[in-house]
């Protein structure tokens, strides 16, 4: 198993089973899937070529895409566990659930979604609302950092930023941030060069991404209401959505926007417009132009021409451990056989053998059996001794009480013989 097989195996054991108080985390991995497979040409190499570094900004403006559909849905859709719509009464909300209320209400009549990530872009909230912006990329960048990156993948160990780590210190030279708009500080974060690699293939981000979406939906759906009128289908249909850059609420239309690679779902779209079954999302292959669904399948093409040389790869090692395998069994056996020999040691075929051990099975048995009844005879004639020392032991107590009243008896008369004894010895001395 290479490093890139070892790493997705981790990647895909964290999103199964790493603790979850909030959606955070699965935001927070899939923004940085998105990261590296959207904007691969903005990453940033660490000095000893292990990391990759992006501004925070990113995954700012990503969280921002991914709660925004969310919270605008018209439903209060539990993000986290205080949330709980089965714990009323609770007052109890995200840290930037607020904030962001107000930003989708000024959108929701000023070009909803996309004219907000424009505005992140290029820089250019308006004015009116620029405080609240502010606030909310704030504490939407501190949440990031203080709690999914901080536990991230911690389950198992006491440490800390162990998938992904803040970057105090970086200051590329010339480097032009996509969406200095959700800038703070100038921050950066970063995460290993491997999980990079595999986020940028098109069919290994999307079959995270996927994960991602089910552990996510079903997170919500334990914390959801019977009575709430959300459903996993909606959830799941959220998330996937904003996954495609596109944002759909009750005041906006479902406007595809073009990213800056062609996106991971051009494959099921082309076999959705040649089935005979098309739906409605078919006609959303004609957002994209001819050159990028060619470029997509030319990139599908080969990432899966390189996972079946991988697979391949992998099959071959199989084979050759195989070989060794029985080879070492073959050895094994040898030196048994050796022994055996040396030692004049006759071994029984299976079935003698099995049914010896059944023999003995049944003779033990029966044994036990022998005890348990002898077992239980003596405890029967222990209780009948207990029994009869009971009734000695009452028996005692009575004759014990009698002898007290006896030798209470014994001193009252023996108090009166001394009486009469002085009085005798009175009349005699008065006679003399």
């Amino acid at each position: 198993m290479n490093q890139e097989q070892i790493a997705l195996k981790e990647i895909e054991f964290i999103i199964d089973n790493d603790r979850m108080s909030s959606t955070y985390k699965m935001a927070l991995y899939k923004g940085a899937i998105e990261i590296s497979y959207n904007h691969t040409k903005k990453a940033i190499l660490s000095s000893d070529s292990k990391k990759i570094i992006f501004p925070l900004s990113y995954i700012t403006a990503y969280f921002i895409r991914y709660y925004y559909p969310l919270f605008a849905s018209g439903l209060f859709i539990p993000q986290l566990t205080i949330e709980s719509q089965k714990n009323r009464p609770s007052s109890s909300q995200s840290a930037f659930r607020k904030d962001f209320s107000l930003i989708i209400e000024y959108y929701s009549n000023n070009g909803g979604f996309l004219k907000l990530w424009e505005h992140m872009q290029k820089d250019t909230i308006p004015p009116g609302i620029n405080g609240v912006w502010n606030t909310l990329c704030s504490k939407i960048t501190t949440t990031i950092v203080n709690e999914p990156m901080k536990y991230f993948g911690n389950k198992n160990s006491q440490q800390m930023y162990t998938v992904f780590q803040p970057v105090p210190d970086c200051s590329p030279e010339n480097y032009v941030e996509e969406f200095p708009g959700c800038s703070v500080n100038n921050s950066f974060f970063s995460y290993s060069v491997e999980y990079h690699n595999l986020f940028s293939k098109p069919l290994c981000s999307k079959r995270l991404i996927e994960k991602v979406h089910q552990r996510w939906c079903s997170f919500t759906m334990n914390l959801v209401d019977d009575t709430s009128g959300i459903s996993s289908k909606l959830v799941m249909d959220i998330l996937r959505n904003a996954t495609n850059s596109q944002t759909e609420t009750q005041s906006e239309k479902n406007i595809p926007v073009v990213s800056e690679r062609p996106p991971l779902y051009i494959i099921p779209l082309i076999q959705n417009s040649l089935s005979k079954e098309k739906t409605d999302i078919a006609c959303d292959i004609l957002s994209y132009s001819a050159e990028s669904v060619v470029n997509s399948l030319h990139e599908t093409i080969n990432e899966s021409h390189a996972n079946m040389i991988a697979v391949k790869s992998g099959w071959v090692e199989a084979e050759k451990e195989l070989f060794q395998l029985n080879s070492d069994i073959a050895i094994s056996n040898a030196a048994i056989q050796k022994i055996t020999n040396q030692y004049g040691i006759v071994t029984e075929p299976v079935p003698a053998a099995i049914a010896a051990l059944e023999d003995k099975k049944s003779s033990v048995k029966n044994e036990l059996n022998s005890d348990e009844q002898t077992t239980r005879q003596e405890r029967n004639d222990l209780i009948r001794q207990i029994e009869a020392l009971k009734s000695d032991k009452k028996e005692l107590g009575y004759l014990h009480d009698m002898i007290s009243y006896d030798n209470a008896e014994f001193t009252k008369k023996k108090a009166e013989v001394l009486e009469l004894n002085r009085e005798f010895v009175s009349l005699e001395n008065k006679l003399r």
